[in-house]
């Protein structure tokens, strides 16, 4: 009786909670004749639900052990999760300021990410060959996963490339981490993260309170002028 009375208010607290949450709702995704029961933002609706599934998360699998749970650690991490706040903690601003970067890491990251894979995919003519060779839905994949990575410290030079068909010279020019230390040429999609930084206001607000924007200063140096017949970064 105990457990039948523990589970039941198990089960009534994850219901009131989900009434509670004005911003995320339910949806079904069918893959392969199953559904798989996720949480989005109720800003995404339609279509557009499948459509950001289908491009942001790799080989879904009903019959795979935990996939529910992986698929919506995707989507907990790569979409901002709104939330309503007190009026007396949005006015109280001087004692919220001092702690408004390292509260917004993840979903500053997350939000560079979107921007500069939509940068890339729009300019794929423009990509080294073997980029190019991805598509436009993989290489904003390979980006989102790289920036993915690095909020959460597991970025793997070697694992990303392989899980993308990449050799190591290619992924090297792309996205390498080792640029720094080895003193070579600065990767195309750091060149580009420098660009898109000192170009949006609000990124370049926050590069400037975290205190790396002497970091994205250094780089924009070594972009050169674009030359006849040279490919863009």
């Amino acid at each position: 009786m105990q457990g039948f009375v523990r589970r039941h208010f198990y089960l009534s607290r994850l219901e009131a909670e989900r009434k509670n949450d004005h911003f995320w709702s339910r949806y079904y995704w069918n893959i392969k004749g199953h559904n798989i029961c996720l949480w989005l933002p109720v800003s995404l609706k339609g279509r557009k639900r499948r459509e950001w599934l289908e491009e942001n998360i790799d080989d879904p699998d009903p019959s795979r052990d935990l996939e529910r749970e992986r698929i919506q650690g995707i989507i907990n991490r790569r979409l901002i999760r709104e939330s309503l706040v007190p009026i007396n903690e949005m006015l109280d601003t001087p004692a919220r300021e001092a702690g408004s970067v390292s509260g917004q890491n993840t979903a500053f990251g997350s939000s560079l990410a979107n921007v500069i894979s939509e940068e890339k995919a729009d300019k794929i003519k423009q990509q080294r060959r073997s980029i190019k060779a991805l598509g436009r839905k993989r290489l904003k994949r390979l980006v989102l996963r790289i920036f993915e990575d690095l909020c959460y410290g597991e970025y793997n030079d070697g694992k990303v490339a392989k899980d993308f068909g990449l050799s190591k010279a290619t992924f090297s020019r792309f996205a390498g981490s080792r640029w720094t230390k080895s003193g070579s040429v600065t990767p195309d999609l750091w060149l580009n993260t420098a660009q898109v930084l000192s170009t949006h206001k609000d990124f370049k607000r926050v590069a400037v309170e975290s205190g790396v924007w002497e970091q994205v200063e250094a780089t924009l140096k070594d972009i050169a002028p674009p030359q006849s017949g040279g490919k863009s970064k």
